[in-house]
């Protein structure tokens, strides 16, 4: 049976919230942290600004690669239909609950944008609803713009993708050796970037092109090879010596910071295209070691296991789903009747809050059903293969 290791729901909690703080901080056409002085020093600032947040949520697929290669080897779920089952009421009934909020949301409080602030903020909210863009929502797992409503989504998008085709992968990846997957991981990234060269297919929204989902299939994979080798690579983290455990803390914390570092290598190369894409192999060997000493060394473990972390974990997902529009209302409204910052503020506890209660009524309640049914359907088709298996050997006597 899958053991759970709650530390990861604190990592997941920590990455929410610090999507949040990102967003928060390019609300404005400047934003709070800027650079004045071009110095190494400032860059670890960046982490918590503009296009970093997107670290972040590449650190959401590394992971999810990890717990559903867990799930689907060692876990209760050994059957495609139970397993595709359980992922649809985890993230689909929360989403489609999450897209009807920010729809209502925007229809009552949007004023077709401000220009005062960021571009980012007035990608969201300005264009008239269609039926189309309500179809596209609903479908979830098309190429579709998704900024409308809410600019988070596009995530979801790709995760449902992926966790349609995840037991291939799983699959793949325990029949083939490590260096394999990594190849396959390479292969992948660059049939992607030939997409960014040849303009095959583009994203209608923010990485919603079916080419970007072969990059983010490689995250996933790094985390599945995580959970294939995990008991493996904690034995060498542990007989690390303690300067070797700082030098890796630092090359982990390194990657997140700098990894734009890659892009800025790529344009010097002359291969531009690929330059996010490096940026991404950054972020997730980091990714990878940041699982990977939270669940090897007891310091991290005691810290990530504090009451107010594991909560932040419990509404992670429902936080991702509800901080936009909790905060673009609160902009709408209060606008030059509050100061800004005061509205930015009042929206972290209005969002957790908010959070807390889609994890009570939705998230909690669909995943525990998802699960119930999940397991009904495998026990079902466990049945049906006893009872044709009877009648095979009935047959043949």
């Amino acid at each position: 049976m899958r053991r759970r290791y709650d530390q990861l729901d604190s990592l997941r909690g920590l990455a929410a919230i610090s999507v949040f703080l990102g967003h928060i901080s390019i609300v404005t056409a400047t934003p709070f942290i800027s650079f004045t002085v071009s110095s190494i020093v400032f860059l670890p600032l960046k982490v918590f600004i503009g296009k970093s947040s997107y670290s972040f949520v590449n650190f959401f697929f590394v992971l999810s690669g990890f717990v559903l290669f867990l799930l689907f080897t060692k876990g209760k779920t050994k059957n495609y239909g139970g397993f595709i089952i359980s992922r649809f009421f985890r993230i689909y009934i929360p989403y489609i609950v999450a897209v009807t909020v920010s729809i209502i949301t925007y229809l009552s409080f949007s004023k077709g944008g401000i220009k005062e602030l960021s571009g980012w903020f007035n990608l969201s909210w300005t264009v008239p609803l269609t039926l189309k863009d309500m179809l596209d929502h609903i479908m979830m797992i098309g190429n579709f713009n998704t900024n409308l409503y809410n600019n988070v989504l596009w995530s979801l998008v790709q995760e449902m993708r992926v966790s349609l085709i995840f037991p291939i992968i799983a699959v793949i990846i325990i029949r083939v050796k490590w260096h394999v997957s990594l190849l396959m991981c390479f292969c992948l990234s660059f049939i992607s970037g030939l997409n960014n060269i040849f303009n095959w297919e583009n994203s209608l929204g923010y990485h919603t092109s079916f080419f970007a989902s072969l990059q983010i299939i490689s995250m996933f994979i790094l985390g599945s090879l995580l959970a294939k080798h995990l008991y493996q690579l904690i034995e060498i983290y542990v007989i690390l010596t303690k300067n070797n455990k700082i030098v890796l803390l630092i090359f982990t914390v390194s990657c997140f910071i700098y990894n734009e570092a890659l892009t800025v290598v790529a344009n010097h190369l002359g291969i531009y295209q690929y330059g996010e894409i490096m940026s991404d192999y950054s972020i997730g060997v980091g990714s990878v070691l940041v699982i990977l000493i939270s669940l090897a060394s007891i310091r991290v473990q005691s810290v990530l296991l504090i009451k107010p972390l594991l909560f932040l974990g419990r509404i992670s997902y429902s936080l991702y789903l509800y901080h936009l529009p909790i905060l673009f209302s609160l902009i709408y409204v209060f606008y030059k009747i509050l100061p800004l910052w005061s509205i930015l503020i009042i929206s972290i506890p209005l969002a957790i809050i908010t959070a807390h209660i889609s994890w009570l009524i939705i998230e909690r309640p669909a995943s525990r059903y998802g699960k119930i049914l999940a397991s009904k359907v495998e026990t079902f088709l466990k049945k049906r293969l006893v009872i044709n298996g009877k009648y095979k050997v009935d047959k043949t006597a």
